[in-house]
């Protein structure tokens, strides 16, 4: 039976420190039982293939629970196809919705969890700090996107204006500066940029008519198209992004990451959870009033209007590793070139990337 938990850890991300080794996997009894009995068997030599075999499917048909880390938001939005009571199978998942940012580094210090999605940028950050865990691909590509209740065609349409925002030197920040001046748009001095502490202000600013001009994330963004159908969507940054890189793909915003202990004892279940999250992926995409209704019946505060209303804006694709890899480097090192901090310091290293076990 999957549950879905949520776990209050109060734990800043300034709290980081290197992760210490991890526990040995203990033996599955069942299959500590099978190995025993079989342990003194002859097996004739022209029968051990088909032996070893069966030996491997007894194992592997002891249900694997897997523990999933994943903050509120669109994050959680694109693992509503695993967190289905009937998606059952070999994979047992129990998912923990992180209620904010700062406890995801709680959960990979601590190791807690198998499988966590987060920022591709924190993930960086925290491989730099040593966490044992690795990138084993992307999910989320890019929520961003520029709203206004002004009449605005083109980026010289922004010069003298204020533009609302979050994060302040952080992604939502590098991004917005990153295409302003890609677009001939001096960001410190063509327009004013102002910024709210946290996106549960940017959402009531915009609807008020305190600012005309904001970037908002999905699925807040959704929201507030609701409360104000007359605001309009002047710019996704997703495509702005794949434009000025030539990259034809957006920018990955959130990835996943395994643990390496989990990884090195259950190397065939990894696949398996991975091809679970792209199934979840598509089944949003292509079932959205069934994802939106599930949404409404788990503690995670999605409305099914919003969560119909923002799939479509909030691209939504599981990438594995070796495809995402190029989008993922080129993302890490305009951030890096805006700060060092925003990565942790430096590229992350090859060892950042989980490589599927040789054949």
């Amino acid at each position: 039976m999957r549950r879905i938990t949520s776990l209050l850890l109060i734990l800043m991300l300034a709290m980081v420190t290197m992760a210490g080794c991890a526990p040995k996997e203990p033996v599955n009894q069942d299959a500590q039982e099978f190995l025993e009995e079989t342990e003194n068997t002859v097996v004739p030599e022209e029968a051990s293939e088909e032996a070893d075999q069966e030996a491997d499917q007894a194992v592997s048909e002891e249900p694997i629970v897997v523990k999933v880390g994943v903050p509120a938001g669109v994050t959680a939005m694109s693992m509503l196809g695993a967190m289905r009571e009937d998606e059952r199978g070999p994979i047992n998942f129990e998912f923990d919705i992180i209620p904010t940012p700062d406890l995801i580094a709680a959960k990979l210090i601590n190791k807690e969890v198998d499988f966590i999605v987060l920022p591709t940028n924190l993930a960086s950050i925290l491989y730099n700090k040593g966490v044992e865990y690795k990138l084993a691909g992307s999910s989320i590509w890019g929520t961003l996107y520029m709203i206004s209740s002004e009449e605005i065609t083109d980026w010289a349409d922004l010069k003298g204006k204020e533009i609302y925002t979050i994060g302040r030197g952080l992604t939502p920040d590098v991004m917005l500066r990153y295409l302003l001046e890609n677009k001939g748009i001096n960001p410190d001095e063509d327009v004013t940029i102002t910024y709210l502490s946290g996106a549960t202000e940017l959402a009531p600013s915009f609807i008020s008519g305190r600012s005309t001009v904001s970037v908002i994330p999905e699925p807040m963004l959704s929201a507030v198209l609701m409360k104000k159908p007359d605001a309009n969507v002047v710019f996704d940054f997703q495509k702005e992004w794949a434009g000025i890189t030539g990259t034809g793909e957006s920018y990955p915003q959130a990835s996943v990451m395994v643990l390496n202990a989990f990884a090195e004892a259950h190397p065939q279940a990894v696949q398996a959870v991975l091809a679970e999250f792209e199934r979840s992926a598509k089944w949003i995409n292509e079932d959205t009033e069934a994802a939106g209704a599930f949404a409404e019946t788990l503690d995670m505060g999605l409305k099914k209007a919003i969560v119909v209303n923002a799939v479509e804006r909030s691209n939504i694709r599981f990438v594995g590793v070796e495809e995402a890899k190029p989008e993922i480097e080129t993302y890490l090192s305009v951030l890096m070139d805006a700060s060092e901090k925003l990565i942790g310091g430096k590229m992350p290293d090859e060892a950042f990337y989980f490589a599927k076990p040789q054949k």
